[in-house]
């Protein structure tokens, strides 16, 4: 009746706001870190703000590898750790993106459909258990699977 109508009213208003509170600069960014998610690069700051400049020069005007680092930080992107003298951003996967995406209403790629990222997902599937084959044709994966049954 009228009180679900005026739920899915104040659901919208408030999904729609969230979408505004993320300004431009920060969607650019967070769309360059997802594609290099997607894709499995391990993108350092300046490549990222190279990247996202290319999308949008105007709008990046004046900003700086340190910048990236704090704005991604704002969405709980780990900052990036330095190995071999490559600062690179290495704790995003499809689950941090997207919570992002849940959060703050953006659309990164990553929802529900599981087919998309690298399948992190709350609960364990079996499809990714192959990869625990020990070549006698009886994974390690379907032991796993047994173990809460």
């Amino acid at each position: 009746g009228l009180s679900t109508m005026i739920q899915d009213q104040a659901i919208a208003a408030s999904e729609a706001g969230a979408e505004e509170q993320v300004p431009d600069r920060d969607r650019i960014l967070l769309e360059v870190i997802a594609t290099d998610c997607r894709e499995g690069r391990r993108p350092t700051p300046s490549e990222v703000l190279a990247a996202a400049r290319k999308m949008d020069p105007s709008e990046l005007t004046g900003c700086g590898a340190g910048m990236v680092t704090r704005c991604l930080k704002k969405y709980g992107i780990a900052p990036p750790r330095k190995s071999n003298n490559r600062r690179e951003f290495r704790d995003i996967n499809s689950k941090v993106l997207h919570r992002i995406e849940q959060r703050y209403g953006i659309d990164l790629g990553f929802g529900s459909d599981d087919s998309q990222g690298d399948g992190a997902s709350d609960k364990p599937s079996q499809t990714s258990l192959p990869s625990l084959e020990t070549g006698d044709g009886k994974g390690r994966g379907q032991e796993l699977g047994q173990l809460g049954q």
